[in-house]
């Protein structure tokens, strides 16, 4: 111990450096370039899903066309093939007619004949032959003689020479009474004169009868029209239907170029528009054509076209809800990071203003010792004293900072990741619940296309049994073979066309299986993030610790203060020349003071505030004697 009245040499100025600034935060990554490209990303696969959605929906539309383009090309074909063999048989009956009366003359009872032999069919109106004078002179029906020199199929005999056949226009017969389509051809005398006319009188309704047993669908219609643009059946038939001009319209001018084709267009009084399959019937003048509304064949067309872009409308949806909920994420971790950036500036500023203050409180106790040197002994043992006590508020200090920066970060984190768990589990729940979905409807399309290829099985027997029942019936039944045949490689084709959606189905379970093994890899990583949030728990329990050894710190700086308390009250009458230097270390320490309860105040909580850091800092009451110097000394 130093010898009292010995003049001591000052104390080294101790200066605070200023802290350097605390370090970024890396835990995070940033939220706006992974936002952006998250917003790039989901907008992209929205935007395939609808391309591929309305390219299928474009292409079924073209095929489903396609498919009746060439059904009404077959019905047709099949019709026209008919309408050639009725024509050719009641060729054949008027030619047999006319050899009969050339060889039995007015002795010919065509009634009686046809009794024995059966050359028209039932069908039929009558068979009937005109005079040269224009009369009707033989008749399969009962009849009184009548003039028709004016008809069509009459005049057209008498100016023309060439033997051939004549189908008239739809008319209503003088002898039948009935409306019908006139047959004939021309009967030459032994010197090439003029003899008369072989007739048959054919119903329209023979046709339109055969059209509509045979049609494939209620919207389907089958005309009969000549070359000349006059209609001679129709099926289904309406009123005005027969003997109507159609030359006029875009459907018979496409008909008038080609002898056979496909066309889509508006027909005579008709405001659907249809595709047109059109057959010219040679050598008669003839023209077959088969025509269905094009709404109609675009009927299931739309239904699933419907389906499909609602399937997408609500996959798109989903994808932006998700998004959404990512990007609300994101948003709501960029903010976390800015508040712990905040919390860790702020943290550093104050650090640097206890350093500050610190060091004006050297600089006052420097002037303080060069002013007491008679205080050198009590001065050295307050000294020893005051280290102790410096050490204790340093420690109090580090660990205040310490706990502060942890509390902070902890805090921060231990809410995103509770978050995202919880977010994360929701997410990975509903897409095993989509992704089930999925394959449910993988299956039910799977005994789709099943049923799809028994149907086709069926049909292609169906059709085989057909051709031989055809091939039995011969000649008459050559028209339903070649629909038979139609009928068997339209089987063939859906057979195929099932057998490719089953390969479809085959990959989209492939993927099902992908996006399950997808579902397990989120499921590892929603248990890392259990772990994390173990790891901010045990994060937790370290805060409390170090808030404990605070605790005690802070209880030896109490004891430290409560010995320099006694000590100053016992020199409290040698300290009347350093009461200037006093007071302005006293506001240098209520500084100091200060910005250690605002840090004491942040780590208690709101309700513990600024007077609660007070209270636990102030030093114990001084004995009455002393009180007065022990406030002019105050240093904490």
């Amino acid at each position: 111990m130093p010898a009292q009245g010995r003049c001591l040499d000052a104390p080294p100025v101790t200066v605070a450096m200023p802290l350097p600034p605390p370090k970024p935060l890396h835990e995070l990554p940033p939220a706006g370039a992974a936002a952006r490209w998250l917003a790039v990303g989901a907008v992209g696969l929205v935007l395939l899903m609808w391309l591929l959605a309305v390219g299928s929906v474009l292409t079924d539309r073209a095929a489903v066309l396609r498919q009746a383009e060439t059904d009404m090309a077959n019905l047709s074909r099949a019709y026209a093939e008919h309408v050639a063999k009725s024509m050719q048989g009641a060729d054949q009956a008027l030619r047999f007619l006319r050899k009969e009366y050339g060889r039995m003359n007015l002795a010919l009872d065509i009634r009686s004949y046809l009794q024995d032999e059966s050359i028209i069919q039932s069908d039929f109106h009558q068979l009937g032959v005109i005079g040269a004078d224009g009369f009707l002179s033989h008749s399969s029906l009962p009849f009184q003689r009548v003039d028709l020199h004016e008809r069509e199929h009459f005049k057209v005999h008498v100016q023309v020479k060439d033997d051939r056949l004549f189908i008239s226009k739809p008319v209503l017969g003088k002898a039948s009474g009935k409306w019908s389509l006139q047959l004939t051809r021309r009967i030459n005398t032994f010197s090439g004169d003029f003899g008369g006319v072989v007739v048959l009188s054919m119903p329209p309704s023979y046709f339109s009868g055969f059209f509509e047993s045979a049609s494939q669908g209620e919207d389907v219609v089958t005309t009969l029209t000549g070359l000349d643009g006059v209609v001679r059946a129709r099926a289904p038939q309406t009123e005005g239907d027969l003997g109507r001009d159609v030359r006029d319209s875009a459907l018979f001018q496409a008909i008038s170029q080609q002898p056979q084709g496909v066309v889509r267009a508006h027909a005579e009084a008709d405001p659907s528009l249809r595709i047109w399959a059109f057959r010219q019937v040679q050598p008669y003048g003839l023209v077959v054509q088969t025509g269905i509304a094009v709404n109609s064949v675009l009927a299931p067309w739309r239904q699933r076209s419907l389906a499909v872009l609602l399937g997408v409308l609500v996959a798109s949806g989903g994808v932006g809800a998700l998004v959404h909920a990512l990007l609300q994420r994101m948003r709501q971790q960029a903010r976390l990071v800015a508040a712990l950036q905040d919390s860790s500036q702020q943290l550093h500023n104050v650090v640097g203003s206890m350093l500050e203050g610190s060091g004006k409180v050297a600089g006052a106790g420097v002037t303080m010792s060069v002013s007491a040197q008679q205080l050198a002994i009590r001065t050295d043992q307050q000294g020893s004293f005051l280290a102790t006590t410096s050490q204790g508020v340093r420690e109090a200090v580090q660990q205040v900072q310490a706990t502060a920066e942890h509390a902070q970060h902890v805090d921060q984190r231990c809410a995103a990741l509770r978050t995202q768990a919880h977010d994360g589990r929701a997410v990975v729940l509903r897409s095993v619940q989509a992704i089930e979905g999925i394959a449910q409807q993988s299956r039910h399309m799977g005994e789709a296309v099943s049923l799809i290829e028994a149907i086709a099985f069926q049909t292609n027997i169906l059709a085989l049994n057909a051709a031989v029942e055809a091939a039995r019936a011969g000649e008459s039944g050559r028209a339903f073979a070649v629909v038979a045949g139609e009928v068997r490689d339209l089987a063939g084709r859906s057979r195929q066309a099932a057998g490719q959606v089953r390969e479809l189905i085959a990959r989209a379970n492939e993927q099902v299986a992908l996006g399950v093994s997808e579902g397990a890899a989120v499921r590892e990583v929603l248990a890392g993030i259990a772990g994390g949030v173990d790891a901010v728990a045990d994060e937790m329990r370290s805060v409390a610790g170090e808030a404990q050894q605070q605790s005690q710190a802070l209880l030896r700086v109490m004891n430290g203060l409560d010995e320099l308390a006694q000590l100053t009250r016992s020199n409290a009458d040698m300290v009347a020349e350093s009461v200037m230097a006093a007071e302005d270390m006293r506001d240098n320490a209520q500084h100091l003071r200060n910005v250690v309860a605002g840090i004491d105040s942040g780590l208690a909580g709101p309700a513990a505030g600024p007077a609660a850091a007070a209270t636990a800092l102030a030093p114990a009451p001084a004995s009455a004697p002393a009180a007065e110097a022990a406030e002019a000394v105050e240093f904490f």
